[in-house]
């Protein structure tokens, strides 16, 4: 972001982030004096995502573990700073008090939609989430990769239409590439 590089780190015990230095033969390390907690004890994989003035704080909570009782969902606070801090829609704050707006969770056919592993464009302008969860209908499968389209309200916040997994979604938009 404006030509420096972050990174966000934690799980559980708070996330945390840092700016950090990279040379140009790519030896990084992290800017110690920089570093800070963005967020509180109840998130796991977290995510940034920049759009507009605001900067997103995409992470899950809840138990990933439960196959069909996995209790884990996608979350989202939003901060005008990078590094925080990030608050959910009421204001409440995402590093004292847990703050966040629900963006996905279980539905009859998928539990534990999370860890959302990456966001990306389409080249339409459209936002895509890769991430996890499991099928009810097979919990042999374990976890599975899926990916839903972002949508954004009027306020600016992110969400998933209807607010879990879909079943049948399309797919993101790509140009064909000339070689």
């Amino acid at each position: 972001d404006g030509g420096k590089s972050y990174l966000f780190w934690g799980s559980f015990r708070g996330i945390y982030a840092a700016e950090l230095d990279i040379t140009p033969d790519v030896d990084i390390s992290v800017r110690k004096e920089s570093m800070k907690q963005v967020a509180g004890k109840a998130f796991e994989g977290s995510n940034i995502w920049k759009r507009g003035k605001y900067y997103y704080f995409f992470a899950s909570t809840g138990n990933y573990a439960g196959g069909a009782e996995s209790t884990y969902r996608t979350v989202v606070a939003r901060s005008e700073n990078v590094m925080g801090p990030y608050f959910n829609r009421a204001g409440v704050n995402a590093m004292e008090d847990d703050g966040f707006e629900e963006v996905l969770d279980r539905s009859a056919n998928f539990s534990g939609p999370g860890h959302n592993s990456g966001l990306l464009l389409d080249d339409a302008g459209n936002t895509w989430m890769f991430y996890h969860a499991y099928q009810l209908s097979n919990l042999g499968l374990h976890r599975q990769g899926l990916l839903d389209r972002v949508l954004w309200d009027k306020e600016g916040w992110p969400y998933i239409q209807s607010g879990v997994p879909s079943d049948r979604a399309g797919g993101p938009y790509i140009k064909k590439r000339s070689k």
